[in-house]
């Protein structure tokens, strides 16, 4: 059986948590930028990407920030959920980019659409960050599978199993 070290399941959630602030941090940035900029008129296309761009960042941070509290309860779900929003995540930053790019090639010029895609290049540069979080995500559900959770608030319990008396209990009793 391979044993953890002690602080491994706080170490590993640590990491989860702190990549959870720093996108949570880096995805309020354009939503800012387009409340700041409220006196400049900005198209319905340039307000959905700002939308867009910060909830892929912020969504996800955010559950990065609240999933290592329930890890270290010992919620192995947590893990799982994890692990299919970061997947997700992974995806829509694949999917936005090919979108903004395309846009871009396709008129040849910039606008303040792609300007916008600011924040889902700079969530290029946080793909190794993911894959990083990803392996941890499996130690923590390694670790979560190696430690055992006790019992829960009610268990059954196993019936007895019923044995033919062979010999009567009175003749075992000494006369």
């Amino acid at each position: 059986m391979q044993r953890r070290p002690p602080d491994a399941l706080k170490r590993d959630t640590g990491d989860v948590r702190t990549l959870g602030v720093i996108l949570v941090i880096l995805g309020s940035l354009p939503l800012i930028g387009v409340a700041a900029s409220s006196s400049i008129r900005l198209s319905f296309l340039s307000r959905l990407m700002a939308i867009v761009d910060t909830l892929i960042l912020v969504g996800p941070g955010v559950w990065y920030v609240i999933a290592p509290t329930l890890m270290r309860r010992g919620n192995l779900q947590a893990v799982i959920i994890s692990r299919r929003v970061l997947l997700a995540q992974l995806a829509i930053i694949a999917g936005i980019l090919g979108f903004g790019f395309g846009g871009l090639m396709l008129t040849g010029r910039r606008s303040q659409e792609t300007i916008l895609l600011l924040p889902a290049m700079l969530a290029v540069f946080f793909v190794p960050a993911l894959l990083a979080l990803l392996l941890a995500l499996r130690r923590v559900q390694k670790t979560l599978r190696l430690l055992d959770p006790g019992g829960y608030a009610f268990e059954t319990l196993p019936v007895a199993k019923v044995v033919e008396e062979t010999q009567p209990i009175d003749s075992l009793r000494e006369k």
